[in-house]
């Protein structure tokens, strides 16, 4: 399993973005709400928004960092090829690896389960 995370496979084009803001699906976290859309290229690309609210710039980072740290380790667990957006929510700034890590899965969870029912 490869598990780099390649340029084809992050999201940095403004339209990309604006596009899942308007069309894609929202499931919201405790720390963070995961936005997706499933694309036809094969493969599961990644974007992170992390607003100045949320805190310094140190912290901000690590946060972009730990999202896509679990994207690249876990894109195995990604139900099908699609296009997700991580916004930080407040109140992330002071949980640990291990709790996020957990919600991240959980909200993968939901994603399949609620793609089954359609």
């Amino acid at each position: 399993m490869d598990e780099g995370l390649r340029a084809h496979e992050r999201i940095r084009k403004k339209k990309d973005f604006l596009f899942l803001y308007q069309k894609g699906h929202r499931v919201k976290g405790k720390y963070f709400n995961l936005i997706y859309h499933e694309n036809n290229l094969g493969y599961s690309r990644l974007g992170v928004v992390v607003s100045r609210k949320i805190g310094k710039a140190v912290l901000r980072n690590k946060i972009k960092r730990w999202v896509r740290e679990l994207f690249r380790r876990n894109k195995s667990r990604i139900p099908f090829p699609m296009d997700i957006l991580v916004v930080a929510t407040q109140g992330i700034e002071g949980i640990s690896w291990q709790v996020y890590r957990e919600e991240y899965f959980r909200t993968l969870n939901r994603i399949a389960h609620r793609e089954k029912k359609n």
